[in-house]
């Protein structure tokens, strides 16, 4: 599978921001906090 550059630098700034997808949370059980 060939992926954008750009997909993958916008991955990479929310996983540096949050340290994690922060979208996965409902699936994983995780509680979101509002992060600015």
């Amino acid at each position: 599978m060939l992926v954008n550059g750009t997909v993958v630098k916008q991955h990479h700034k929310i996983i540096q921001h949050f340290g994690h997808f922060p979208h996965r949370n409902a699936v994983l059980a995780r509680e979101s906090t509002k992060r600015n």
